[in-house]
């Protein structure tokens, strides 16, 4: 979880170079949070698990977790999935990955979890994977990049596609884009950096001609929602490859 910006436009933001260098140093940063922000994760992890545990996943056998960062929440979500087989984690920074497998080689399903150190538009994954996570992962994409994204995951999910991500219906209203563009405003004029954190229209982005249905689950009193995208299944996607190593 990270703390939320509302910037509207990312032109002259480096994504990848901004968490390439910031993973190495994000730990650290986790860490050092107050305890309140502690309590949140917590709490995330908790209503996630809750949520995942209702969903109909008996059999996934594949998952690629796309922006694992240091591994937080991926014993949640193996812990939801006894039967899984195989289990990519994928990010940006050599450093996240890093923290991720010490992370988890003492978890019971250590074995069969692979990690690739990419960004998901090139990234040498192309199997299909059953299940796409991506937790608090397209929030840090920049407005113009964002649909790209999402095609590319959802392109990856054999048969689910689930994100978390901070999300407000009420994002288009005239009033909230021009407060959020008079404070992009401020933030040139007066040289602070811009932010790394958006608000998406998210249920604007799928790809609707490869989804059976998305619904939407809120999470940390509304802050937050998980979306899950149903995908049309179109070939078996338990013949997994881990498509690359952070070694």
């Amino acid at each position: 979880m990270t703390q939320q910006g509302d910037g509207t436009d990312g032109k002259g933001f480096d994504q990848a170079g901004h968490w390439r260098q910031r993973g190495d140093r994000y730990v650290a940063e986790i860490e050092a949070s107050g305890g309140g922000f502690h309590d949140l994760l917590r709490q995330q992890e908790a209503e996630f698990a809750d949520l995942l545990a209702s969903l109909p996943l008996d059999g996934v056998r594949s998952v690629l977790e796309i922006g694992c960062g240091y591994g937080r929440m991926t014993p949640v979500i193996l812990d939801a999935l006894p039967n899984v087989e195989r289990y990519v984690c994928m990010d940006i920074s050599h450093g996240q990955a890093a923290a991720a497998r010490a992370g988890l080689q003492e978890h019971p399903q250590s074995d069969r979890i692979g990690f690739v150190v990419s960004d998901v538009q090139s990234s040498t994954v192309q199997v299909k994977h059953d299940l796409v996570f991506a937790i608090e992962v397209l929030l840090h994409f920049p407005p113009e990049v964002v649909p790209g994204a999402v095609r590319s995951m959802q392109e990856l999910a054999g048969s689910y596609f689930i994100h978390i991500d901070p999300y407000e219906a009420y994002k288009e209203s005239p009033l909230v884009a021009i407060r959020g563009r008079l404070r992009e405003l401020y933030r040139r004029l007066s040289g602070n950096q811009l932010t790394t954190d958006w608000l998406h229209p998210y249920l604007d982005l799928y790809d609707r001609g490869s989804m059976v249905e998305v619904t939407s689950h809120p999470v940390l009193e509304g802050r937050q929602h998980v979306f899950i995208v149903e995908q049309a299944v179109e070939e078996s996607a338990s013949e997994i490859g881990s498509g690359g190593s952070d070694e």
